[in-house]
């Protein structure tokens, strides 16, 4: 205790305050920028450019990014083979670790569909590896959507959804629970019609 106490005087701004008015600047939630810890370095910088002087170049508008549901792939795959499927025109298209995972633990056997799995592969991946906060919010999803009286019938759709809602990228699919959990989320949806 006599350790951590001595550390707190020797320390303070670790703890963001001080506890013996030992002088200086101190971290606090309301003045972060005056301690040490976060000083500004100023830029010097010349009429609408950057750093260095240069005019930056407009960045060109990115098509939104839309990430399919294990529900597209699998109607997809009834519907049509996969020889039929141009991958090239889902340029827009996502995926994330759990479609991937359904995707391919749903396949019987690769045979039928030779080309599939180094297609959904070669998809841009968002959120690969899963942060441990996206487990979190997946369990937020769940928790508020039965405090609200729906029934969300795979915990893997709000892993899902919580991946979409952090990447700003609306779901694409066929199945009631995306719908659900975007009445009481910031989830976006756009719902397969065929």
């Amino acid at each position: 205790m006599a350790r951590a106490s001595a550390a707190r005087n020797r320390c303070p701004y670790l703890l963001g305050r001080s506890e013996h008015g030992s002088g200086g600047a101190i971290a606090s939630p309301k003045t972060p920028a005056a301690s040490p810890l976060f000083r500004q370095r100023r830029l010097a910088r010349g009429s609408g450019g950057n750093a260095r002087g240069s005019t930056p170049s407009p960045e060109k508008p990115r098509p939104p990014l839309t990430l399919a549901d294990t529900s597209v792939w699998v109607h997809l795959l009834q519907t049509r083979p996969v020889a039929e499927l141009d991958f090239a025109s889902l340029v827009q298209v996502v995926t994330c670790p759990p479609v991937v995972q359904e995707v391919l633990q749903g396949l019987t056997s690769e045979r039928p569909w030779p080309g599939l799995v180094p297609a959904i592969l070669s998809l841009p991946v968002l959120s690969d590896p899963v942060p441990l906060a996206l487990f979190r919010s997946a369990a937020e999803i769940y928790r508020a959507g039965r405090s609200r009286g729906y029934t969300i019938r795979s915990s893997m759709d709000c892993l899902i959804a919580a991946i979409a809602i952090e990447h700003q990228a609306p779901v694409w699919h066929r199945d009631r629970d995306f719908d659900v959990i975007a009445r009481f989320t910031q989830l976006h949806v756009v719902r397969s019609i065929n």
